[in-house]
């Protein structure tokens, strides 16, 4: 019995390594399109967002001028800075809600967004679990009592922060002793290992089926497609703020051209 436990419980270990392997791919995708793709395409949004409203600005104030709705210079400069002012302010960089592989609040592709819906687990268990994880994992995985790398510490501690009580249990699990007689014969050991073993199947199946584990099946390419995609976004941010800079140099104009015919005048 004893053996059929032990075993369980590597082949346990084998699927919590794979799924952490799997996660650590898809994240260095995400970030790199966070730096080549979805900052530089908010920061472009942003910048036409607000080169447009600098044009509808410049509209509104050189019709206004023609009309003679300001009673001085002073007032047309003051439009003008407020203009300038929201327009540094108003527009900012960073959406809500996008993602590269899906937006399901960063639980990962195609996984559920809490844990409770892939591995339950009552209260009083979550408790003795996370006690557990304290005693038998952090040990063994913290720089301070262990030589384990930082990349095993820094997957179980996010873990443990986002309470993602499947791969808690699949660590304690791990970084118990091989099984023994006791624990072998023990009927909730055993349940135990067979509910987390069939829920963390579960979940790195799921995370190899999800269409954004075919992205990295050929990384090099997606990546020179990051790289393609940047350089274009940076060419089309080059000529917005090229034109911004015209827009601001008008706009400073429409007061610098009042201030000479009141002198003139």
């Amino acid at each position: 019995m004893n053996k059929k436990l032990n075993r369980i419980r590597t082949e346990i270990i084998a699927q919590l390594q794979e799924f952490l392997q799997l996660e650590a791919q898809i994240d260095e995708f995400e970030k790199h399109y966070l730096a080549y793709v979805l900052l530089p395409g908010y920061q472009l949004q942003s910048s036409m967002q607000m080169r447009k409203y600098l044009e509808e600005e410049y509209q509104r104030i050189s019709v206004a001028i023609e009309r003679g709705l300001f009673s001085d210079s002073s007032e047309i400069e003051t439009e003008v800075r407020e203009a300038l002012r929201h327009g540094d302010t108003a527009f900012g960089y960073f959406g809500q809600g996008n993602s590269y592989f899906g937006s399901n609040g960063g639980s990962g592709p195609g996984l559920p967004e809490t844990i409770e819906v892939d591995y339950e687990i009552d209260p009083v268990g979550r408790e003795q679990l996370i006690k557990e994880f304290r005693k038998v994992v952090l040990p063994r995985i913290h720089a301070d009592t262990s030589d384990a790398p930082f990349e095993i510490f820094n997957a179980a501690f996010e873990a443990y922060k986002k309470k993602d009580y499947l791969l808690l249990a699949a660590f304690v699990i791990q970084y118990r002793e091989e099984t023994g007689h006791k624990d072998a014969m023990n009927p909730e050991r055993q349940t135990e290992y067979r509910k987390v073993f069939k829920a963390l199947r579960r979940r790195v199946r799921l995370l190899r089926e999800d269409p954004a584990m075919l992205k990295l099946e050929d990384r090099e390419q997606v990546l020179v497609q990051m790289k393609k995609q940047n350089i274009e976004i940076r060419r089309a941010a080059i000529q917005e703020a090229e034109r911004m800079l015209r827009l601001r140099h008008d706009l400073e104009q429409l007061i610098q051209m009042q201030y000479a015919k009141g002198e003139i005048n």
